[in-house]
């Protein structure tokens, strides 16, 4: 009975002991089953990253060719030897990134192509290279800095109408996205316009516009309003403009605009080159207001010669609001006194530009001289002198009310005498000005 017993226990163990190592075991089993599954999943993404980092490239007879899958690497970028025998450059399907610098030098390079799958292309990447047309395709949405830096034989070059510029990390020397100082004649956009961007690719002496823009079209390789009433941008390279009929209101960003140039802000901005504008009888406003974040009256201080810009006046219907505006650009000045008085929206008075209002507009006579303000003055409009700093007398009549803001801007040796009474004098009206004497007669 005893045995029996003790048999019994040692069986009912025996079943128990033989549960826990099957409970055991399948555990195990279990968790190893995870662990081979992780080990796979991890490989899966190592293979899925290396596939995803395949780019290669190769050079075969002059062309350079870059191929396979994700980011063309800095490892990549050609040698110099190899530089030399490069004539064609291919970026083909897969490719998503060119670093910078990817084919700076590449002096011989004179066709390139951009597959559709490329996103971002660095700072620098064909700057040097001997591309004549030039071809950026819809599909980048990150352009660096200066990628066609001194591409001296580079006539046309076509970029989506937004894109983010891609700018240095540290504060170094940087280029516009393309300088003007070479053969650039045209800009085409093959997307919908962003017109701040017109300021990122530099000198050129068209844009064109796809027909799709849903809110603007070139004419005459100018950039206006779908409806053709607002002249939007001039291009920077351009000579002579002449704004289409049709046109009711210039933007001032259209011919003033300060490009982001790093290292000289003043040497690059606005329309540099312009030696003619016509504005059409059409025309009825000039604003400030629009088509620009960065209105730099100064962009044409720099000039070599300030009187270089002819401005024709078409139109009897400007207010003059449009008429001050115009004014501010320092190149074009005496040409539009001339104009002024020849459609009879101001007269000339021994070198005063006064408006029909009494609004003393500029002064363009000679510079050493006593000058008088006659009585049919009533306000002396902003900078009226500033160019003026030999005037060493000005005897204010007593009709004037006004005097604005900068009015005698940088008088070295100035008398003023004011015959008026109540005279409201505006802040920095001697802004600059040294040694100056008022008087009240």
């Amino acid at each position: 009975m005893g045995k029996e017993k003790n048999i019994g226990k040692r069986k009912f163990y025996e079943r128990k002991y033989l549960k826990r190592l099957l409970m055991f075991g399948i555990v195990t089993a279990a968790a190893v089953t995870m662990l081979m599954q992780t080990d796979n999943a991890s490989a899966a993404k190592k293979k899925i990253k290396q596939v995803n980092n395949s780019a290669s490239t190769s050079l075969r007879k002059g062309v350079l060719t870059v191929s396979g899958k994700g980011k063309m690497t800095k490892k990549l970028i050609p040698t110099q030897a190899q530089k030399k025998k490069i004539k064609k450059i291919i970026i083909k399907k897969g490719i998503t990134e060119l670093p910078e610098e990817a084919f700076a030098g590449c002096n011989k390079a004179e066709e390139i192509t951009i597959s559709s799958s490329v996103r971002k292309i660095g700072m620098h990447a064909f700057s040097d290279t001997a591309v004549k047309d030039m071809v950026i395709p819809k599909t980048v949405k990150g352009i660096g800095w200066g990628i066609c830096e001194r591409c001296k034989q580079l006539e046309s070059l076509t970029v989506p109408g937004n894109f983010k510029v891609l700018k240095p990390s540290s504060d170094k020397y940087y280029e516009p996205f393309v300088v003007g100082e070479y053969a650039l004649k045209t800009v085409k956009f093959s997307t919908a316009l962003e017109p701040e961007l017109v300021r990122m690719v530099g000198d050129c002496e068209k844009f064109e516009l796809q027909d799709s823009d849903p809110n603007y079209k070139s004419i005459d390789g100018m950039i206006y309003t779908k409806d053709g009433k607002t002249l939007v941008r001039i291009p920077y390279g351009r000579s002579e403009a002449d704004i289409a009929e049709g046109c009711e209101t210039i933007a001032v960003g259209s011919y003033v605009y300060k490009a982001n140039y790093f290292y000289e802000p003043q040497s690059y901005g606005g329309c540099g080159r312009l030696n003619k504008i016509t504005i059409p009888k059409t025309v009825k406003k000039v604003t400030d207001s629009v088509y620009s974040e960065n209105i730099w009256y100064g962009y044409m201080d720099y000039r070599e010669n300030y009187d270089a810009i002819e401005i024709k006046i078409e139109t009897p219907e400007l207010d003059e609001n449009s008429i001050k505006t115009l004014w501010k650009v320092k190149s074009w000045r005496k040409s539009l006194a001339k104009d002024l008085e020849r459609n009879k929206y101001a007269e000339d008075v021994n070198g005063m530009i006064i408006l029909s209002s009494g609004y003393l507009c500029g002064y363009v006579g000679q510079k050493d001289v006593k000058v008088t303000i006659p009585d049919s003055v009533n306000v002396i409009g902003e900078n009226v002198f500033e160019d003026s700093s030999q005037v060493y007398q000005i005897t204010i009549g007593k009709n004037v009310k006004i005097i604005e803001k900068a009015a005698f801007y940088g008088h070295k040796n100035l008398t003023v005498y004011i015959k008026g009474d109540n005279i409201k004098i505006s802040n920095n009206v001697f802004w600059q000005c040294k040694n100056y004497t008022i008087k009240f007669e």
